[in-house]
């Protein structure tokens, strides 16, 4: 149980996101940056989900709540939040189907997508930030309100445009980066951050 447990979190944690070795990819995987040590500190991250002594006999157990508990406090996380989207996700479940599998799967997919939308949501600041900062050096009759932006944005994201959807893992990457104590990791992202933040704010300006 405890290898399907590793490799279940291995699965969730690296999908649509990593390619494997120091490599991180677009949600498509249709593009892909090395970043040294990346592989590293993912597989830290990894076995932090694990914790491969005193969280993984709460997984055993099937001590889910007290899992998220101890995770979301090492993370600084609002484990109460996550708990509630969790027991509204796993409520609809019939008995055969609450597996540990699914449950784990349930639990972490809902700790992952808080941790990626607080993480993004970061990077979409500084997005808006730099097109207005741009907008105001080309063109100063021409403003776009904050909702605009953002449908133009959403737009972008939904159609997979490459250059957001690797922002999105990149702003992961950085989260674990920080979580793993990383500097060389963090310090890389950050400037890979610059370079695709760019890229989308000129596609904005474009469009």
């Amino acid at each position: 149980m405890e290898s399907q447990i590793l490799e279940l979190i291995d699965y969730l944690v690296r999908q649509q996101f990593s390619k494997g070795g120091d490599f991180i990819t677009d949600r498509m995987k249709g593009q892909k940056v090395h970043v040294k040590y990346a592989g590293r500190i993912i597989q830290s991250f990894c076995d932090l989900l694990s914790g491969k002594s005193d969280n993984m006999q709460d997984l055993l157990s099937g001590n889910y709540e007290k899992y998220l508990e101890k995770l979301c406090l090492a993370l600084n996380l609002d484990a109460i939040k996550i708990l509630q989207a969790y027991q509204n996700r796993t409520a609809i479940l019939e008995p055969e189907d609450r597996t540990p599998p699914i449950i784990l799967t349930s639990l972490l997919g809902e700790l992952l997508s808080t941790i990626r939308e607080r993480a993004f949501n970061e990077t979409l600041q500084e997005i808006k930030t730099r097109f207005k900062k741009l907008q105001g050096n080309y063109d100063n009759n021409k403003e776009i309100s904050d909702l605009e932006l953002d449908n133009q944005i959403s737009e972008l994201f939904q159609k997979n445009d490459m250059n957001i959807s690797l922002l999105y893992n990149l702003s992961f990457l950085e989260f674990i980066a920080i979580t793993t104590h990383s500097q060389k990791v963090k310090r890389t992202t950050k400037i890979l951050l610059g370079k695709y933040i760019n890229r989308v704010v000129e596609t904005l300006r474009q469009n």
